[in-house]
């Protein structure tokens, strides 16, 4: 993902991934994360809210949920991927 300066928002939803992905995420200057229907427990948000206040954040868990930005496309990880393949 360092191949991609730009990104700013991630959707991640329905996917395996757990709390070992979060210090990465972290390390990424990303504005908005969705996270609904992964592995990421309740602790690992509130250590991902902590590294980073000011991220956007959408969970399972209801207090530390953010509204998703308008202008963001619902299309969950394979439109992602999809994405990352063209530009290769």
């Amino acid at each position: 993902m360092k191949k991609l300066p730009g990104l700013q928002h991630l959707v991640l939803d329905h996917t395996r991934l757990g709390d070992e992905i979060l210090p990465d995420l972290s390390r990424l200057e990303l504005s908005y994360v969705s996270l609904p229907g992964t592995q990421v427990t309740q602790e690992g948000v509130a250590r991902l809210r902590h590294r980073c206040p000011t991220l956007k954040l959408q969970s399972a868990f209801k207090q530390y949920t953010a509204p998703q930005p308008e202008k963001t496309r619902r299309g969950g990880l394979g439109r992602f991927v999809r994405a990352l393949l063209k530009r290769g």
